[in-house]
């Protein structure tokens, strides 16, 4: 009788990737993806369409044939990217989840650096690799200078994580119940999940070799709309009791201080010429007043009763 019943596939690691929309952008993912340099491990890779109509489910059935590993696309209804990543934790075959994003190229050791990482640390649940700009344009620059593409902490304890390049054990995941889907947008769902990750005392490390790629955003639309997500989900954060430093909410007077205190020090600052300066000092207005209008302005509500 037992010989009837199907074997269940097991993976070394399961890489999930949200995305909506951009399958431009995913194409370039899973080419890199596909050259992987991990000729010792299984690894499967899950596409989650969060509701897009760009015909990203076909392209990825259709990419899946010649794939060098499992892939496979799951339609998630719209709900958010936190949700997308939950029901590609929950469609996993292995016990190690990877994140990544749809506009990220992993490094080809990416896979291979993570999962040896979690075999000779059994300590660690959780892992984040560096990001690194995939170009190099002026509003790159400064977005890398901002540190919010940085994993944040010690190396060996780290506290925050950036999903655009984490990895971790799917029990882990399952005990907190996975990423926060009362967060809708992408911005600070990561930052709320490791917190309650080192709230249930969870570990976390960064991981040098496991490096991947971003498309930082290199237009000054793209550099706003990042900045209100970033206040939006400083918003969410501070509703779900998350520990940080929160902007003050409405208070113009401490936001012409911030604005004024970061342009002065990119002056004060030795080395760089005129022009960064002047256009850091810029880029730092725009982003002071995303991260405002963001935070005071979101009309997303969050549930206190669940």
């Amino acid at each position: 009788m037992n010989d009837l019943v199907p074997k269940v596939e097991k993976y070394d690691a399961t890489i999930v990737i949200p995305t909506f929309n951009r399958l431009d952008k995913l194409k370039l993912c899973l080419d890199a993806l596909s050259m992987q340099e991990c000729p010792d491990y299984r690894i499967e890779v899950i596409v989650v369409d969060d509701g897009g109509s760009d015909g990203t489910l076909e392209w990825v059935e259709q990419r899946a044939l010649d794939f060098p590993v499992r892939l496979r696309g799951i339609a998630n209804q719209g709900k958010g990217p936190a949700a997308a990543r939950n029901t590609g934790m929950r469609e996993s075959s292995s016990e190690l989840i990877l994140n990544t994003d749809d506009d990220c190229k992993p490094a080809p050791g990416w896979v291979q650096a993570m999962i040896r990482f979690f075999q000779t640390h059994p300590d660690y649940s959780g892992a984040g690799g560096e990001i690194i700009r995939m170009r190099d344009t002026l509003i790159s620059f400064y977005i890398d200078s901002t540190g919010c593409m940085k994993q944040v902490g010690e190396p060996d304890d780290l506290l925050f994580l950036v999903t655009a390049n984490t990895g971790f054990r799917k029990a882990a995941l399952e005990s907190i119940k996975g990423f926060n889907e009362r967060i809708p947008i992408a911005g600070g769902e990561d930052y709320e999940l490791a917190y309650r990750l080192r709230m249930e005392g969870y570990k976390m490390a960064l991981v040098p070799d496991a490096v991947v790629h971003h498309a930082h955003h290199d237009t000054l639309k793209g550099l706003v709309n990042m900045c209100v997500r970033h206040g939006k989900g400083m918003y969410f954060q501070k509703q779900m009791g998350v520990e940080s430093v929160y902007p003050n909410s409405h208070d113009l007077k401490q936001l012409i201080v911030d604005i004024r205190d970061g342009v002065k020090s990119q002056f004060k600052q030795r080395g760089g010429s005129l022009k960064k300066r002047v256009a850091y000092s810029f880029f730092h207005v725009l982003r002071q007043l995303g991260i405002y209008h963001g935070y005071n302005g979101s009309e997303c509500k969050v549930s206190r009763t669940d």
